[in-house]
């Protein structure tokens, strides 16, 4: 037996059983539009607001700070490791190089 609708009066699946189907799914459809048409509206009032990834600039005062390159060192045998970032202002250009212990 098929899923196609038969012709009312024959034998398998009426039109109604059909028709009830089609409806369910464009309830279903109708809901994740809704749903859609929800979160579209949402990012559009939270727009521009978001706070910036990057760091303020203690040169120009930008939230354009960003790390340019960090690495794991141990320049002395007996002390600690420590990480050694380094950190680029993309709008003056100020750099900056910090040292900072890894903890144990």
């Amino acid at each position: 037996m098929s899923n196609l609708p038969t012709v009312p009066g024959e034998s398998g699946p009426g039109w109604s059983t059909w028709w009830s189907r089609i409806k369910a799914a464009y309830e279903r459809g109708k809901g994740i539009v809704a749903l859609d048409s929800r979160v579209r509206d949402l990012e559009a009032k939270l727009g521009d607001n978001r706070p910036s990834p990057y760091r303020k600039c203690p040169a120009c005062a930008e939230r354009d700070f960003r790390i340019q390159d960090r690495y794991r060192s141990r320049p002395e045998p007996f002390e600690g490791r420590y990480f050694h970032e380094k950190w680029l202002c993309f709008s003056c250009g100020h750099r900056e190089a910090v040292n900072i212990p890894e903890p144990e």
